[in-house]
């Protein structure tokens, strides 16, 4: 049986962004992320925008959601996300699978979330005199494993 993952096509509403937002501060809260720049010098921050031209981020790295699932409610694919199962919103549709959509992949595969990671937040960006505070609106990145069960 093989097995593969790839980044769907996701829709955000604006009832999915302000859920997205909620589960970010739910997860600062409670300890799931930190938006300190993981405690790193004003220097090594500058060092590190200068070096890879790139803003950094206050959480380091995107970081995992702790629950994630896929659901489907009539014709639409959605993924929920939070702290738990009982904290879990709508955090986006999926539209398409790879080049596939949603309706053509979930006939042909068995799907499922691989993964749900977050990102966005404050962040430090290089600039002519040193680093600027930044903000980039919290969003998601998902991927999806796929198997097709007639292999």
């Amino acid at each position: 049986m093989s097995r593969n993952s790839c980044r769907p096509r996701c829709l955000l509403g604006h009832g999915s962004k302000k859920n997205i937002d909620r589960l970010a501060k739910h997860m600062e809260d409670n300890g799931v992320m930190t938006l300190d720049y993981q405690g790193v010098s004003e220097q090594m921050l500058t060092e590190v925008a200068q070096k890879t031209a790139q803003p950094v981020l206050a959480m380091g790295t995107p970081v995992l959601v702790p629950f994630f699932e896929l659901v489907q409610h009539g014709k639409r694919w959605i993924i929920r996300g939070g702290l738990n199962e009982l904290d879990a919103t709508e955090l986006a549709e999926v539209v398409t699978v790879g080049l596939s959509p949603i309706d053509d992949a979930q006939d042909k595969f068995d799907l499922a979330l691989a993964s749900v990671t977050l990102s966005g937040g404050p962040q430090k960006e290089p600039g002519r005199s040193g680093l600027r505070d930044a903000f980039a609106k919290f969003t998601i990145d998902a991927k999806v494993a796929y198997v097709n069960p007639n292999k």
